[in-house]
């Protein structure tokens, strides 16, 4: 039930969620449910 805009959709509220909160840093896509993943994993670096 997954689709590449879900995905793309996650990776910029963990993005937005950063930058309201001023916080510099990065989020970076480790797993992914598309790629055959058994879950869509998320790493945010600040």
């Amino acid at each position: 039930m997954s689709s590449s805009a879900r995905c793309a959709a996650w990776l910029g509220t963990y993005e937005g969620s950063l930058a309201m909160l001023g916080i510099k840093g990065t989020v970076t896509k480790v797993a992914c449910i598309l790629r055959g993943d058994p879950y869509c994993g998320y790493r945010i670096d600040w």
